[in-house]
């Protein structure tokens, strides 16, 4: 009761200035994350939520960039700020965005309840990305059928969405179904290719799987050729060593 009252003082004391100071440095810490520039970020949403308490697109801001500095408990704590007071201008996007957050905290039952509550909100704009979420989230439960089922929804939704036609494929990989997994790999390659190192590298595994070494190596080369990782260049590389080189 003492912290409502608290809460409730100070909410009444943020004026007609402070609330447009709030606001100006809303859109300077969205700026800067739209720049990556997460720490700048932090600062300048921090003063906002710090201007206006009632900021609730400040504190949803805040957990974002909180959460591109892994600084998780603080990103939580703002979110679930945001969520409690409402009134940002898309209160699903936020739940959304929580969802993430669990999820790259490996807390994958709960990002799946946050990702119902917002496929649950008709006025979601996206649902196709949290469809995607979701059935990602499945996967890595290893409950692969509905993450089949879940992506498969999405896919039809927006037919050229790289990012969960690769999670299907995923899927469909773990569940020992190499020809299926090879035709959503090979679709990401065909749509996104620049962006599609990891489509190539598991498109070769699937070709492997059904005997094609030649194709396969033409792909783990170019996944090579591709990489921006070296965690994942010594992880071609291996697969290569072992299926490739004479």
């Amino acid at each position: 009761m003492t912290f409502l009252l608290v809460l409730a003082n100070l909410l009444s004391c943020v004026t007609a200035e402070k609330a447009r100071r709030s606001d100006t440095r809303t859109d300077l810490g969205t700026a800067y994350l739209k720049e990556g520039n997460a720490p700048g970020a932090v600062e300048a949403l921090r003063t906002a939520a710090s201007l206006n308490p009632q900021n609730a697109t400040a504190w949803e801001r805040l957990g974002l960039a909180y959460m591109a500095s892994n600084a998780h408990e603080l990103a939580e704590d703002a979110f679930q700020r945001s969520m409690k007071l409402g009134t940002t201008d898309d209160p699903a996007r936020v739940i959304y965005n929580y969802g993430l957050l669990l999820l790259k905290m490996e807390r994958y039952e709960d990002a799946l309840a946050e990702f119902d509550k917002t496929l649950a909100d008709l006025t979601y704009r996206t649902p196709a990305r949290a469809l995607n979420s979701k059935g990602y989230t499945l996967y890595l439960l290893e409950r692969y059928e509905e993450a089949v089922d879940v992506l498969s929804d999405a896919i039809r939704r927006v037919p050229a969405m790289c990012p969960a036609q690769f999670h299907r494929g995923l899927a469909y990989q773990a569940k020992g179904q190499a020809q299926l997994a090879l035709d959503d790999f090979e679709g990401v390659i065909q749509a996104c290719g620049e962006d599609a190192s990891g489509a190539y590298f598991h498109a070769a595994e699937a070709l492997i799987t059904i005997g094609e070494r030649t194709s396969a190596c033409a792909y783990l080369r170019t996944a090579l050729r591709e990489s921006t990782s070296d965690v994942f260049a010594a992880q071609v590389r291996e697969l290569a060593a072992g299926e490739c080189e004479q």
